[in-house]
Order: structure tokens, then sequence, then C-alpha cells
């Protein structure tokens, strides 16, 4: 397992020199949805650079590894400054505004991938999307079980060089006699990519308000740290979930030491916005105290 470090309240000087301004990347990521391509799937070399991420003896998921990845990200960068490798580089777990911890495996998600297995969640022929995905492990879990999953992160690199390639290597998995072509096909009809911030996703991400295009479930996790950002999810778990019957399930720390945020702040906001309730369905307390949220609309309230 990674370990899990959070670099918060680190003051500008503080920063590596690698971190490039927030001038040369731009605050806000802009949306923007990223298309499949096989060309630049099939450039990952996976034989030598995958882990598996075991949840239990029947649930592994495969990822690329984090240290072939940054070698990766070298060789794309030669004209270009990257802040998602500078801060990977220099070992920030995350930078605001520039990187949000997309390049690691945080243990919030394999908490919340155990719990959907445990849990025994119904994903065939769902919508789903993962929020602040990075390696994608839950929303991989759910197209694995049958569900349209559609993935989100803050850094389009993170998708492009992490995301994508998971979705790909666990698809190749289970579709062994599938050809290259095949996949791309099945990974452009099942799955979208999206990157940005969710506050300029809300309305880019089916913008015409199509209930059909509304997702049964939202995964995230680890995505509740700072508190200056739960507002924003909150905004667009609200617009895009489906009514009546939509299931959020969020995995996260108690609390998150230094910014203020965690499952407790996130509860009060929650409960604040009255046509939504969220419960605590599991509590891990061993090492830091972890827990997995649910999300539902309030069955006595008409949505506004």
């Amino acid at each position: 397992m990674a370990t899990f470090r959070f670099n918060f309240g680190a003051k500008e000087n503080e920063l590596n020199e690698k971190i490039v301004s927030l001038d040369e990347c731009g605050a806000n990521q802009k949306a923007e949805e990223i298309k499949v391509s096989l060309d630049a799937l099939l450039k990952t070399d996976v034989r030598f650079s995958t882990q598996e991420i075991v949840i239990n003896e029947e649930t592994v998921v495969k990822t690329l590894n984090i240290k072939h990845l940054e070698e990766t990200l070298k060789a794309s960068d030669k004209n270009t400054r990257s802040c998602v490798l500078d801060a990977s580089l220099s070992n920030k777990d995350l930078v605001p505004d520039l990187y949000e911890g997309g390049l690691k495996i945080w243990e919030c998600a394999v908490d919340l991938v155990e719990f959907l297995e445990q849990k025994e969640v119904k994903f065939e022929d769902k919508r789903v999307l993962e929020l602040g995905c990075g390696a994608g492990l839950p929303g991989i879990f759910g197209l694995m079980k049958g569900a349209c999953v559609d993935f989100q992160d803050y850094n389009r690199e993170v998708i492009e060089h992490f995301t994508m390639p998971n979705v790909f290597l666990n698809l190749k998995s289970s579709h062994y006699h599938f050809s290259n072509q095949q996949l791309e096909s099945l990974l452009s009809a099942k799955c979208r990519f999206y990157a940005g911030d969710w506050k300029c996703l809300e309305n880019y991400i089916n913008h015409n308000k199509d209930p059909e295009q509304l997702y049964d479930i939202i995964l995230t996790s680890e995505t509740i740290y700072d508190t200056r950002n739960q507002s924003k999810l909150l905004s667009f778990i609200r617009s895009h979930l489906r009514y009546p019957y939509g299931v959020v399930y969020v995995a996260a720390k108690t609390c998150y030491f230094g910014v203020g945020g965690g499952t407790r702040t996130f509860e009060m906001l929650v409960n604040g916005s009255q046509d939504l309730l969220v419960t605590v369905s599991k509590l891990y307390q061993e090492g830091v105290q972890r827990e997995i949220l649910t999300m539902e609309w309030r069955q006595d309230n008409s949505k506004e």
C-alpha cells in the first residue's frame, strides 16, 4: 500500500522550487471532456509497470505503478512544464489550485471499493460518476460490475496518463479475447472522461440537464479535505444526481488536520441543504479514523 501524506498548509516559500506558479497553470482548471485515444493508451508499456490493489481474495484492481507513471510524464513533458509531474517529483500530495493528489492511491478509495463489494451495490446498467477519481479504483469496480462509468479529476494529465490507462488495463484483463480496437470501442461506449474544477464542470457535463443523463450513483473518495471546496462538490452533486433514487457514496477521513475538512463539516453542509440526507454507513477506527457516508434525496420533500 502506498504511503499517505497530505502536505497541507505549506507556505509558498516552503514548496519545492520545481512547483510551478499558479499563473503558469491557472486557477480553477477549465472544464473539458477528454476523448479516448487507442494510440495514446498503447504507448503505455504496462508489462512491467503494474501493481495490484487487492481488496479481498476475489477482487483485485490493477493500476499503473506510480514510478513508471512519473517516467511517462517526464517523456511527454519535454517542451512544457507539468504541474502534476513537478508536484509528484517534489513529494507534494497537494498543491492548492494546481494539483489535487491524483497520482496517489488513497486509502479511502480502497475503503470505498471494499464497502461497495460488501454492501453488494447493484451496478448493472447504472449510470455512475466518480468525482476526483485519480487512479479510478471505485469507478473501475463499478465498470467491472456492469455500469457505464464517467470519470472526473481536477487535472487533465491525471486522466490521460493514469485514469484512462488504468481503465483500459482492467478492461483488457477482463476481456482478454478482445482486440485492442474492440476494447477501444467498449471503452468509448461505456465511459467518458472529464477534467476540471467542479464549479466549471457543473454546467459543462450534461449542460442541457437531460434527466436521462443524470447519475444513479456518484462515488468520491478523499475529496472533502478542504472546506473551501465542499460547497462546490455538494452543488455539483445536487445538479447531477438522479431524483428521487440516486445515491452518493463518500469515503473520507473524519478529520483532515490542518485544513478543517472531514466528514463532520461535510455532513453539516449537506444537512443544511435540506433536500439531501446523509448517514454514516461504515466507520474505520484502525489508524486514522475514516468513514463511508451515504447521501440520498429526502423522500419527504420535493426537489426544487
